[in-house]
Order: C-alpha cells, then structure tokens, then sequence
C-alpha cells in the first residue's frame, strides 16, 4: 500500500498538487493522419488504434529522445516511477500536468532494457481527467488516480499498441 501511495504522490508532485483543477482540451490531427483505411470507422465503434501516418508522427517527434539520458538532456524529468511489464517514466514538467493532450507530443516517454540496452520502447499521454486522443479514450489508472493511454511505438507489444503493459519487458529492478 505504501508503494501506491509513494507513486501517486510522486505523479501528484509532477502535476503541481493541482489536480482538481486541470482540465483537459483534446483535439485531433489534420485529415490526412487519418488516410489509413478503415481507422476512423473503427475508431466510432469502439475498436481503438492508431494510423500508420500517427505512428510516424509521434515516433518522428520522439526520436530525439532514443535513450533515458537523451530525454534527461531534452529536460525531461526521471519520475522515479517504474512499473513491471512497462518501465521507466520520464516527463516534461512544463506540459506534464498542463491540461492539453497533444496527439503527437505525450506528456509522458517510457524506457526499458531491451537486449541490455535502455531504449524508448513507448510514450504515453497523462491526465488528470477523462479525455482522449485521435479519438482514442484514455482510460482511468486507478494506483496514480490519472487517466492514461500508452502508445507502444519503440517495441513491439503482443498484446497490442495500446496496451498498457508488455510482455517483452521485464520487471524493474528491486
């Protein structure tokens, strides 16, 4: 019980303490993120995933944080947050908590060894709300108290893109 206390008080700390008041504004891509066939139908009947020009798009703007320490020295912040199946969480603390969900720039870039290197192997999209992205509800994590909507773009995830867990990751470490 003390380990989900300590987490959510680290992503409240991350929030600012202002989670009752942040809101939240979602908004779409242009149209041509949504060219791959079908995506948008499924998308209004409850089958979620991303377009192939989505996956580009975020996996385009997050290449510059390849590893933890690039996104260390682009001024993301180490959450100290590890979770088993999924792994290390960094944040930007200026959008972190900032209300709006940006399809191509999550609040939150996900790291774990693979093959013994420490590579990005996801992004995810933080609230303290219900909200969505392209269309995309996120979904309630219930040891933060933050909605979130993982976006597995550096691995490849049996168990889905949109998954919030992995079987390719291992566990943290103790």
């Amino acid at each position: 019980m003390s380990a989900t206390l300590n987490r959510r008080a680290r992503w409240n700390l991350v929030l600012g303490g202002t989670v009752a008041a942040v809101g939240f504004v979602a908004y779409a891509t242009a149209a041509s993120a949504h060219d791959t066939a079908g995506s948008e139908d499924d998308r209004s009947t409850g089958v979620y995933a991303l377009t192939d020009d989505e996956v580009t798009a975020i996996r385009d703007w997050a290449a510059p944080f390849a590893s933890s320490d690039d996104a260390v020295a682009g001024g993301r912040v180490d959450l100290d947050l590890c979770f088993d199946h999924m792994g290390d969480h960094f944040a930007d603390p200026a959008s972190f908590g900032d209300g709006v969900l940006d399809p191509v720039k999550p609040e939150a870039l996900v790291y774990a060894d693979v093959d013994g290197t420490n590579q990005l192997v996801a992004v995810e999209w933080v609230s303290t709300q219900p909200g969505e992205v392209l269309g995309i509800p996120l979904h309630l994590n219930h040891d933060l108290d933050v909605w979130v909507l993982h976006a597995w773009i550096g691995l490849d995830n049996a168990m889905g893109m949109l998954a919030d867990h992995n079987p390719a990751v291992g566990t943290c470490p103790a």
